[in-house]
């Protein structure tokens, strides 16, 4: 099954993993991931590329995330500064999730590539390494566990075939 979130870029809290019973796996504590507040950020700003066709900048996820309801701590349209420092991360996680479709391992060079192909460039333009990659890994793939339960998709549209590049 493909994962929804892992569509070509042309088209809350968690448990804490170490308060886990003795028993659970990582793959139990990664089932029982609820999405964060990010995460719902980020259901936004996919949501929005999938109906523009193109990625919102911060101003414009602020007001898309007011539209589907998602406002911040005083119940007003989160500030677009706030939103600001997440987009890159939701650029890199979108290439990451690509290929976490497809194995369940993700080479950091391989993302790495494909983000310089895309274009997509840390701070000052400066291409994204592997080991930049690697303080993201933990964060996504709770993220890609989060984000696949049923009920943590009610802005997405059906999934979508995707094969690697």
């Amino acid at each position: 099954r493909t994962h929804p979130n892992a569509l070509p870029a042309d088209t809350a809290h968690t448990p804490d993993a170490r308060g886990a019973g003795r028993h659970e796996t990582a793959d139990t504590a990664h089932a029982a991931a609820r999405p964060t507040t990010v995460d719902r950020y980020y259901t936004g700003w996919h949501h929005f590329r999938q109906h523009h066709g193109r990625e919102p900048d911060a101003s414009e996820l602020a007001t898309h995330l007011a539209e589907l309801g998602i406002l911040g701590r005083n119940g007003k349209t989160i500030k677009p500064r706030t939103l600001a420092r997440y987009l890159l991360s939701f650029r890199i996680y979108t290439t990451w999730a690509l290929h976490r479709a497809h194995t369940s391992r993700p080479n950091p060079d391989h993302i790495a590539h494909d983000l310089a192909q895309a274009g997509i460039t840390g701070q000052y333009n400066k291409p994204l390494r592997a080991a930049d990659l690697q303080k993201h890994h933990t964060d996504f793939e709770r993220r890609w566990h989060a984000l696949d339960q049923p009920h943590n998709h009610e802005f997405e549209q059906p999934p979508q075939e995707t094969h690697p590049r």
